[in-house]
């Protein structure tokens, strides 16, 4: 099986945030059936929209869904990218910096006790609620933030069913650069790309 990928370039919107979201997520059930690493993959979703949404600075964010399979099971990947004001990268590199130098988990459980908008409770939830790997890369103003992991279960194309008509969408209503990979499942490292549980 060939990797599949789903690429999406759109305004960040509140309106679109669920239409995108479920969207996504019938993409991941298609080829993963229901379960624990769909649920995942929808977290990680809905986290890397509502950053992309909250602190896009130019109106366009590019999103990108892929599964890749492997001899078992496969790699799965949830991918945001957009342009970002120097303050909101001045946040995102203290929230890394954070999650790279602790436990995700105990980040996560700091930051939830806060209740500090704009703290990083985001990719705090995706490393220790999703135990999904963090790859975060800001180059001139343009942040890179891609969520990923691998899963056991891939859906043979033979296996697959057609999907159920999607439910409809509610109504809308009215620099510096730097490069880091947080993952929940290891500890920091010297070679120039971080990796955390």
């Amino acid at each position: 099986m060939k990797p599949t990928y789903l690429a999406l370039n759109f305004a960040p919107s509140v309106e679109l945030l669920r239409p995108i979201r479920l969207f996504v997520t019938q993409f991941f059930q298609h080829l993963l059936g229901e379960g624990p690493d769909c649920e995942r993959l929808e977290l990680a979703t809905q986290e890397l929209l509502e950053n992309a949404m909250k602190y896009c600075h130019d109106g366009e964010t590019r999103l990108r869904v892929a599964v890749s399979p492997l001899a078992r099971g496969a790699m799965v990947s949830v991918h945001t990218r957009n342009a970002a004001a120097p303050a909101n990268i001045a946040r995102l590199e203290r929230t890394v910096n954070a999650l790279m130098d602790g436990d995700p988990q105990d980040v996560y459980l700091r930051i939830l006790g806060a209740a500090d908008e704009g703290g990083g409770l985001g990719l705090a939830r995706i490393c220790a609620e999703a135990d999904l790997e963090l790859i975060v890369e800001v180059v001139d103003g343009d942040v890179d933030i891609r969520a990923q992991g691998r899963v056991e279960h891939l859906i043979e194309p033979a296996e697959r069913v057609a999907p159920a008509a999607a439910p409809e969408a509610e109504p809308a209503s009215a620099s510096g650069s730097f490069t880091a990979t947080i993952t929940p499942s290891s500890r920091a490292s010297d070679s120039g790309t971080y990796n955390l549980h």
